[in-house]
């Protein structure tokens, strides 16, 4: 029988957006009807302790680096895998982001990573990406080589009936932000903005690190609302569910995305959302959310303002209805389809 491998190595931290695709992506396709064999590559440890509700094979850490993979289609989920393919296996690459042009990065590494994904491009058959912003500005770094290109965007993953307030978190009300404490976040704005909206709180949830959150730390208690701000760290599913419920609009002032997951999560509740114009967000956001038309704290506070106020009950239907349009059932369809349509070949 034809065999497709994932790649789902990422799944080492499901604490990140990649690790969070691998799992969803993989148990939708699982699900899936399909005359195929498919496996997801886990590392051994992995593969020994936890069990998944598809089917996984035991990869060392080694054979990520030295051992192709023998069987008709390999999916690298992302653009720096480490897999490869063996002699005559047909590979899928998804490409996430170029989120590292926007850091500062010595120029010698910028070129070092665009060329790294280069020759993943050149080993593959075809090409993902998670949205259209993606796919644009790979094409203006990169050469596709005439590949076929498609754009497939991420599922919402149901948040579930659980909800758990997280602990040290205030009472109504309070906007929320989520994402790894990185500078491309853009997180200390919404700090800045926080004096020009009295009687909020705020709630920035995102494992801590020790750079960046030390940082905002600092920041909110430069700008005397330490007391007003709130760092939950690393939450759980029904703690993030408890707080999109909960907070009064969720904001988003990102410098770098590829897709932005949590906005469709949000919307998935029927919550405001306000968010920068940058990369990929006003595509995944479109009309139903609302934009920072730049960064000056007070402009900032009267784009949430007008987010709250427009809130009707029937833009909130409109939200949830958006946000059901992006499912893992049809990722994995779209998927499912190019595994098909390479196996043919």
């Amino acid at each position: 029988m034809d065999k497709v491998c994932f790649d789902a190595s990422k799944m080492q931290n499901m604490q990140s957006g990649l690790g969070q695709f691998c799992f969803h992506l993989a148990s939708a396709i699982q699900n899936h009807p399909h005359h195929y064999t498919f496996k997801a590559l886990v590392p051994d440890k992995l593969h020994s302790t936890v069990q998944y509700p598809f089917s996984t094979q035991s990869i060392l850490w080694y054979q990520r680096y030295l051992t192709p993979v023998r069987a008709q289609v390999l999916h690298c989920t992302h653009q720096e895998s480490y897999f490869k393919p063996a002699v005559g296996c047909k590979m899928v690459l998804t490409i996430h982001d170029l989120n590292f042009l926007h850091r500062k990065l010595p120029a010698w590494k910028q070129k070092l990573r665009l060329w790294k994904i280069q020759k993943k491009i050149d080993a593959s058959h075809t090409l993902v990406f998670i949205s259209e912003y993606v796919k644009n500005e790979c094409a203006r770094k990169l050469s596709f080589n005439n590949k076929p290109t498609h754009v497939i965007y991420n599922g919402v993953p149901h948040l579930g009936n659980k909800l758990q307030k997280p602990k040290g978190i205030p009472e109504e009300p309070f906007l929320f932000s989520i994402g790894v404490m990185q500078h491309r976040k853009n997180f200390a704005v919404l700090i800045d903005m926080l004096p020009y909206l009295p009687g909020f709180n705020l709630v920035i949830a995102g494992q801590h690190n020790k750079s960046c959150y030390p940082e905002l730390l600092q920041l909110a208690k430069t700008r005397g609302i330490s007391e007003r701000v709130f760092f939950p760290g690393a939450i759980s599913d029904e703690e993030r569910h408890w707080l999109y419920a909960h907070c009064r609009a969720f904001v988003f002032p990102s410098l770098a995305e590829g897709f932005g997951l949590p906005v469709v999560e949000a919307f998935s509740l029927g919550k405001p959302v306000v968010l920068s114009k940058f990369t990929s967000l006003p595509e995944i956001g479109g009309k139903y959310a609302h934009y920072f038309d730049d960064f000056e704290p007070g402009n900032m506070a009267a784009a949430v303002n007008r987010a709250m106020l427009d809130n009707a009950p029937e833009k909130q239907e409109a939200r949830k209805k958006y946000a059901a349009g992006f499912s893992w059932e049809k990722a994995a369809l779209a998927y499912h389809e190019l595994y098909q349509s390479l196996l043919k070949l």
